[in-house]
């Protein structure tokens, strides 16, 4: 496969969903997954350690494939590791709570089977007003270093025309001495 720039990041999704990562759905080695994400091997295969990615399909001679899945789930953590600021610890914590969400809802026959669904119910909502709220403290947060940094622009800009009008004013002074 010829190394193309990254691709820019798939938009947020649910797990679940395949979007393909290769013409006709193929499965792609890990030399190929780090290019197309942007990703080293090493990377691709601490995701893995940290159980972010399932452990892939291998070939007989133990070499990985990755299928388009697995890379849409890449995309999936870079966003919310890149984009977001999320750690990793909070991307597993995301995605853990997405699958559980996903996951179908057996006919509950008996109590016990309701009472199970609903305390997980309760951790997935609880996880994410959690995430909520840290999304928000990071708006915030980003919020308030957007005006600093403009103001810190402004006041630099300011301080480069004075600094520009000074040294403009000493150049027509000392030219005026030689004339």
């Amino acid at each position: 496969m010829v190394k193309d720039k990254p691709q820019p990041l798939a938009p947020l999704r649910m797990v679940g969903t395949v979007e393909s990562a290769a013409p006709d759905g193929e499965y792609l080695q890990i030399g190929e997954v780090a290019a197309l994400t942007g990703l080293t091997q090493r990377t691709l295969r601490y995701y893995e350690e940290l159980q972010l990615l399932d452990p892939p399909t291998r070939l007989a001679g133990g070499f990985r494939l990755y299928s388009p899945a697995d890379v849409a789930r890449l995309r999936h953590i870079l966003r919310l590791k890149g984009l977001l600021g999320f750690s990793l610890a909070e991307v597993k914590a995301i995605i853990n709570a997405e699958e559980v969400q996903l996951r179908p809802t057996p006919n509950p026959t008996d109590a016990a089977t309701v009472r199970r669904r609903l305390t997980q119910l309760d951790h997935v909502i609880a996880n994410t007003a959690g995430q909520l709220d840290l999304l928000d403290r990071k708006l915030t947060d980003m919020t308030q270093l957007r005006a600093d940094l403009a103001t810190r622009l402004h006041d630099l800009s300011a301080q480069r025309t004075t600094l520009q009008a000074e040294h403009d004013g000493a150049q027509v002074s000392a030219a005026s001495e030689y004339a």
